[in-house]
This record gives structure tokens, sequence and C-alpha cells, in this order.
């Protein structure tokens, strides 16, 4: 009789101790991870699963959304029991003895968080948050909406809700922010590493190659219209392809010197702002040098693989190209810096960063010809600013900063104060302060602006595109983790 009390007339259950509950937390943990490894998408249970609920209407819907109408039809298609001869999720936890019931309310929750153990596969987080945001959080949700709805017809849809929602908000809690654009030096560290990289000084080339590479651009500028006196340069620059006798090899690195010199002509403009003959016949050139590598056949190679160096390169011009337009926005913002502290006391940053960048958008964007739309959406953005910017740089001229304006508000407040007995100074000072406001939010919104728009240009270097290859939200594990998700569902259901 010792395991019984007896108050009253009623015989009760003693509340198990903390070492019962600790062992049954810890079976039903173990139970609920392995039942939660049978649920991974692509194990049979887990798919048999599937196809048993898939008539289930809340079944059918998240099928579709995550693969898509085709699979979901074809899920229906077979979703009898007749139809289907794998064996359901239970039953394959049966067949391998994972029949264990937890006994307490603590061993309920440790079963679910459990059964989301699988989902922590994978990610950039640490291993703390992934357990936190995708097994204990979403577990715990789950079993307190399934004893809140037990018994009833709400309870599988009330687990698998409270699960997506509290999941998704830790995920959303935890998950990094984007990722910060490069540097201009690291940017331009990642060029001069490609430029120097072993894998392009090992290539080496027959004079003979790069000779009738030569050859092909001249002929061909000559074909489209170019003459030798009215672009003198190009053809002078062209003419170094023209390898003297005696020499056993070219490397990229020379092919790339006079790639770097028709690229600096590329650039000139006229006084209107338009490319020059020279600007075309150079671009033409580099065509043609860009296509020579990728194209290079085995029998005019002497050492090194080309299209892998061809590729280093390519990363190498694009980080390069991306430095240099970043350091020219960056130039520009420290210019417009130095001109606002030297007068009035850096009291017109906001004007002075727009008249810094207006040249770069004057005459059709020609002296950033080059800069991706984008990029020159940004430009525009810092130079003529936006509606709520400009509305605040308007109400900013009025504040009462710089010795014209302070002397205006002193001329047109003191008889207004004096008339009134002082009654309009708290809102004459009202007034001031929110002009100062005002203007302080214009400022802030083109300093940000310009910040953008170095960030722009940062990020469209291949170094930012190679980071963000291996940089992955929590989202990007979203095929396993909604997998995952659906098997519970079907399972539950």
């Amino acid at each position: 009789m010792d395991d019984w009390v007896t108050p009253g007339d009623d015989w009760v259950t003693p509340s198990p101790s903390s070492s019962d509950i600790a062992a049954d937390v810890a079976k039903s943990g173990a139970s609920g991870v392995a039942k939660g490894v049978v649920g991974i998408p692509g194990i049979p249970g887990s798919l048999a699963g599937l196809i048993h609920t898939a008539g289930n209407p809340l079944v059918a819907s998240a099928l579709e959304r995550i693969y898509g109408p085709e699979v979901a039809n074809r899920f229906r298609d077979v979703s009898s029991k007749s139809q289907n001869p794998l064996p359901t999720s239970q039953e394959v936890t049966d067949a391998a003895g994972l029949t264990y019931q937890p006994k307490t309310t603590a061993g309920k929750y440790a079963e679910t968080v459990g059964e989301f153990a699988p989902n922590v596969i994978g990610g950039p987080e640490a291993l703390a948050t992934r357990v936190l945001t995708r097994a204990a959080i979403p577990g715990a949700a789950s079993e307190a909406a399934g004893q809140a709805t037990e018994g009833t017809a709400y309870e599988p849809y009330a687990r698998i809700a409270a699960a997506l929602a509290s999941g998704g908000t830790a995920a959303r809690a935890t998950r990094p922010g984007p990722l910060a654009a490069p540097t201009v030096e690291e940017v331009k560290n990642a060029a001069r590493a490609g430029y120097q990289s072993p894998e392009v000084a090992a290539v080496q080339i027959k004079p003979s190659a790069v000779s009738s590479l030569g050859d092909k651009i001249e002929n061909d500028l000559i074909g489209a219209g170019f003459r030798q006196g009215t672009t003198p340069k190009t053809f002078s620059i062209v003419n170094e392809l023209d390898v003297p006798q005696g020499v056993q090899s070219v490397g990229v690195a020379d092919l790339d010197s006079v790639r770097k010199a028709l690229g600096v002509m590329s650039k000139e403009r006229d006084i209107a702002g338009a490319p020059t003959a020279e600007a075309a016949a150079a671009s033409r050139a580099i065509g043609h040098i860009d296509d020579f590598l990728p194209n290079l056949r085995p029998a005019d190679l002497l050492a090194g693989d080309a299209n892998q160096a061809n590729a280093i390169l390519a990363a190498a011009r694009g980080n390069w190209k991306s430095a240099k337009q970043a350091e020219l926005a960056a130039t520009k913002m420290e210019n417009a810096r130095v001109q606002a502290a030297s007068t009035y006391g850096g009291g017109n940053i906001n004007n002075a960063l727009r008249q810094a960048y207006r040249p770069l958008e004057v005459n059709n964007y020609a002296k950033t010809a080059n800069w991706s739309p984008e990029a020159k959406a940004a430009l525009q953005d810092v130079v003529e600013g936006a509606l709520f910017r400009n509305s605040m740089r308007d109400i900013g001229r009025l504040a009462p900063t710089g010795p014209v304006n302070v002397g205006m508000h002193l001329a047109a407040g003191l008889p207004i104060a004096g008339m009134t007995g002082g009654v309009s100074i708290p809102l004459q000072l009202g007034i001031g302060a929110g002009t100062y406001a005002a203007k302080k939010i214009g400022e802030f919104g083109t300093q940000r602006a310009a910040q953008r728009l170095i960030d722009t240009l940062l990020r469209e270097s291949p170094l930012h595109q190679q980071r963000l290859q291996s940089f992955s939200p929590a989202t990007r594990l979203s095929p396993l983790l909604r997998g995952g998700l659906l098997s519970y569902l079907a399972a539950r259901t």
C-alpha cells in the first residue's frame, strides 16, 4: 500500500519524482528523435505518410506550395491504401520498436521536440541556435498547442500551425542580416590576387597565336571603318601584340597589359560626353582579346589552363572595376564632407553631397557609362533625392543655422514676441526646432543615399558574389525544414 495514498475515499497515483520525470524525458526525447529521423523526407515511412494523407486539404495545400501542383496531384492519385505498398511512418516506428509512450507532461514535450531534431542539420548558424529555433521552440509550441486542443479535430492542425508560426518567428529573429559589402581595399586585394595567381602565371601561349590575334584585330578595325590616321592610339596598342622574333612564349599577363591599355582608351569621351572614335575602336579590340583565351586551341597553348586563367582574370577585372568605381564615389563623399566642414561649420552637407555627385550624372551619365543600371539609379537618388527627403531639405532651409537664417529668425521673431507679450515664444521656438530637425533628417537621408551608392558598387564585385555563395541564411535550408514539417503534419493527421 506504500505506492498509493488515500485522500478521503479516492485512490490516486502519487506525483512522479524528479528522477522519474528525468528518466521519462530522456526516454521520450530519444524516442522522439528516432521518430523524427523516420520522418525525414525520403525515408519510406515519411513518403508513405504523405501519400496516405494527400487527400487531406491542409496536406494537399502544403504539398502544392512546396513541391508544385504536378507533384501534389501525383500524391493524390495514389493516396488510397490499396495503391500504396509503402508502410506508414507509424508502421515503421512500430516495427523499429519505437513504441515508448511518455508518462509525464515533460516527457510529451521532450518527445515532440525530439521529433523536430533532424531539422537542425545544416545551415550557417551555430548549433545552439539551430537547436533552439528549429527544434526546441517549434517542438514546444507544437506540443503546447496539441495539449490545448487535445481530443478535438483541431489538434493536428493546431500542432503544425504552432510549429510553423513559432519556428518561423524564431528563425527570423536569429537570421543573419544582409551580407555587408566588402571594403574598397578588400576588393582591390582580391583583384591583385587574381592577377598574381599561380594559375594565371602558369599559362604560356605560342607567340604565333598572339601575333595572329593582333592581325585579326587590326583587320577587323579596318573592316569596321577605323583607320590608323584617325585612331592612332588604338592601332599603336594593338601593334604590341605583334610578338618580336626570338620570344619563346607569351604570358597571360602580357595580354592583359595590352587589354588594360585599351581599357583606358575605351573610356575616352569628347566634350559632349560621347565616346570618341578611339574609345569605340579600343572597345572593339577588347572584345577580341576577351574572346581569345576561352577559345584558344590546345595546339596554341604551351602550358597551363587557359580557361581557368581566363575565369580568374575576368573576376580580377570585375573586382578592380568595382573597386575603382566605389573609390570614385567615396572620394566624392569625402570631398563633400570637406567642403561642408569649411563652410558654415558643416551645415550644408546636403547641398555639398548633391553638388559633388552631380557631375557624374550630367550629360546622360557620360562619366559613368560603364556603371550598372542599379548603380546609376543609386547615383540619381543621391543627386535628385526622393520626395520625403527633398521636402525635409526644403523645410530645413528655414532652420536657424548660419548667420543669415539666425538673423532672419531674430528679425521676424522679436517683434512678434514683443506684440504678444512673449506668449508666442514657445511656438517660435517649436518652429525653429522643427525646421532644424527637418534639416538634419534631410542631411541624414542624403548621406545614407551616398553610402548606398558606394555599397551598391562594391556589392557588384565578384568578391561579394563569391561571398554570397557561401552566405546561407536560415531560409536556404528550407527544403529539408519544410519537408520535415510536412512529414510531421502527415504523421499527425
